[in-house]
């Protein structure tokens, strides 16, 4: 990647809809950088010159694709993404709503569970929930939710009053699980991160960095990398998460964006590595160098037992010399006051 500014033609950056702060880490990158703002965003915040700054009236129509896909023919535009880190899917074809033009998933999300019944009632859902030893994911409606015991269930049903079937239960797979963080430069995609992730019943935590045997750690990293080779991702950020089931480790979702669930904050913490600065350092040919951590940060959010998992309280903090002794911060954060 080192010798990349010398192959390929200048690296000209595109961002639609960026803040500030991110249109500032592109410049001081060195890089070519033209930006498009809607209309709640203003130019006089943005610290480029005004021609290079174009607006459209709003976000979801048609404008603005069309102004993206000029932009990229006018200037020969190399690079695109949103002010998230999403990709731009083809420029080529950036003529349906700018809802169309980002690449929100590479790989769809999809819950570590196996084997699915379907219920038509509550009661129904009980009963399979207990067959499957209380161990179990609930779908309807778009909405999943992880429940381990009958107390789960039953503040999931009074959460869903009036309740209408049909729900799909599913044995939840209780293989641990870590998310890889990838930046990649013209298909040359480098790890710089892996992070435990641990599910429990009403909360969700995050470890960095993730402490695995070197072995699993290097089996991780082929397995995403082979990912995004698969699915032909060139430019950006990634967040994969991945299952380390069996031998061989197994990619449940990835998303093409700076940040899941503040893991880029808590990479930045530990390391003082920004990603979308190290980005667009390499984008502008300096040698991407994964960070080395020196010390452990973690985070941990939760929710109402039973509830989707949209309104989550806020987040937890704590860093540590272990992942034993961030953890143990962590219980003692989120622990209720007397």
């Amino acid at each position: 990647m080192a010798g990349s500014s010398q192959s390929l033609p200048p690296a000209r950056l595109l961002l639609v809809f960026p803040d500030p702060a991110l249109v500032r880490k592109a410049v001081r990158a060195g890089l070519d950088v033209r930006v498009v703002l809607d209309g709640r965003q203003r130019a006089e915040d943005i610290p480029l010159p005004a021609d290079r700054v174009v607006g459209v009236d709003g976000r979801g129509d048609r404008g603005t694709a069309v102004v993206v896909r000029e932009l990229i023919g006018e200037h020969r535009v190399t690079h695109v993404l949103d002010g998230a880190g999403f990709p731009l899917r083809d420029p080529l074809s950036a003529a349906g709503s700018d809802d169309d033009l980002f690449g929100r998933e590479l790989v769809p999300a999809w819950q570590s569970a196996v084997g699915e019944y379907t219920a038509a009632t509550v009661d129904e859902v009980r009963k399979v929930v207990g067959d499957l030893g209380w161990h179990a994911v609930i779908r309807a409606d778009r909405e999943q939710v992880v429940v381990r015991s009958g107390e789960d269930v039953d503040e999931w049903a009074r959460a869903r009053e009036p309740h209408s079937g049909p729900f799909a239960v599913e044995k939840l797979d209780s293989d641990p699980e870590v998310v890889v963080s990838t930046l990649t430069v013209d298909g040359m995609h480098r790890v710089i991160a892996i992070t435990e992730r641990v599910e429990e019943a009403g909360a969700r935590s995050y470890v960095y960095p993730a402490s695995l045997p070197e072995l699993r750690m290097v089996r991780v990293r082929a397995a995403v990398t082979s990912m995004l080779d698969l699915v032909g991702h060139e430019f950006g950020p990634a967040q994969t998460r991945v299952a380390l089931t069996g031998p061989e480790p197994r990619v449940l979702r990835s998303r093409p964006c700076f940040s899941v669930d503040g893991i880029s904050e808590l990479i930045e913490v530990a390391t003082g590595f920004d990603v979308a600065t190290e980005l667009f350092r390499a984008l502008a040919g300096a040698l991407l160098q994964p960070p080395r951590p020196r010390w452990f940060a973690g985070t941990r959010s939760s929710w109402p037992p039973g509830s989707p998992g949209g309104d989550r309280e806020p987040s937890v903090f704590a860093e540590g010399v272990s992942p034993e002794v961030v953890r143990e911060r962590l219980d003692e954060a989120g622990a209720p006051s007397d």
